[in-house]
């Protein structure tokens, strides 16, 4: 997954065999977990009320000592297949501090295009190992119905 924010790329899951470098700014991030790495991004994803597009949060559940796991797999998949998909927006991974969840936030230009790419068999393929790394998995598509920013932010 991709993210990025005012500071600069946020870390991301990686691989621990082959971390990138992590900028001084981000190191309490990221200090304590392993595979965490920082990849830069082109653009950050755009939440706006009224965008066309369908968003899919995923909520994984799952043994703290598979979150990195979890997490790379999860990385490797949307990498390798997923953002190659016609309607592929964007999609950012999120760790909860304590190991337990990993939530996908990912945007799509139409659910139509989301349904197409889920009934790929390469696809259906890696959803079902993630799964098995998982306890459980909560996904729902969303419409964005409120943002709100600080008000000196940008």
């Amino acid at each position: 997954m991709i993210a990025k924010d005012s500071r600069g790329p946020i870390p991301v899951a990686g691989t621990p065999e082959s971390p990138a470098p992590v900028p001084e700014k981000h190191a309490s991030e990221i200090e304590g977990r392993q595979g965490i790495r920082t990849i830069p991004a082109p653009e950050a994803t755009e939440i706006a009320v009224g965008a066309a597009v369908v968003t899919l949060i995923n909520i994984f559940t799952c043994a703290p000592e598979r979150q990195d796991e979890l997490n790379r797999e999860w990385t490797r998949h949307t990498e390798q297949t997923m953002r190659h998909r016609p309607g592929f927006i964007s999609a950012n991974l999120h760790a909860t501090l304590d190991g337990r969840k990993v939530t996908n936030y990912a945007q799509w230009e139409s659910e139509q295009h989301l349904r197409t790419a889920l009934a790929d068999p390469d696809i259906r393929r890696d959803i079902a190992h993630l799964a098995d790394i998982a306890v459980s998995s909560e996904p729902g598509l969303y419409r964005v119905v409120s943002v709100h920013h600080r008000r000196d932010a940008r």
